[in-house]
């Protein structure tokens, strides 16, 4: 049986997908690039970035989770903004342990940013994930 190369790349990104979907703290997910005129925020995005195979039968993918935060006087990093973000990073952990063919996985970076949208403060909190899953190579050649 030939790879799967759809399950391959799609198995990580939808456990990540999942794990940003399944959070309640936020008003709304999507994956990949979208208009910013109607969102609501805080807001989730999963963005893949890249494959690679590493060795042998591994590959590793590197995966974003964009979370954005609307800045207000009110808003306390702590409460509005860091909560979120664990929950989402535990229920990616969760999905990527349930993944079949996922043999590792961490969030490798989480970086802030900040900066202003539409006359509106936003905060980007994005978090790196590597994950490497298993690919039968005996199959490849068929």
């Amino acid at each position: 049986m030939p790879i799967d190369w759809l399950t391959v790349r799609a198995a990580p990104i939808e456990a990540c997908e999942h794990g940003v979907a399944e959070s309640d703290l936020l008003e709304s997910t999507h994956t990949g690039p979208r208009t910013w005129d109607r969102i609501e925020y805080p807001v989730g995005e999963v963005f893949p970035q890249s494959t690679g195979r590493t060795d042998g039968n591994e590959f590793t993918h590197e995966i974003y989770t964009n979370l954005y935060f609307e800045r207000s006087r009110e808003y306390d990093y702590v409460d509005d903004v860091l909560h979120v973000v664990a929950d989402v990073i535990d229920r990616t952990l969760s999905a990527l342990s349930d993944t079949e063919c996922v043999v590792t996985y961490v969030p490798s970076s989480i970086q802030d940013f900040s900066g202003e949208l539409n006359n509106t403060g936003i905060l980007l909190v994005s978090i790196q994930w590597e994950i490497t899953t298993l690919v039968d190579m005996a199959d490849a050649g068929r």
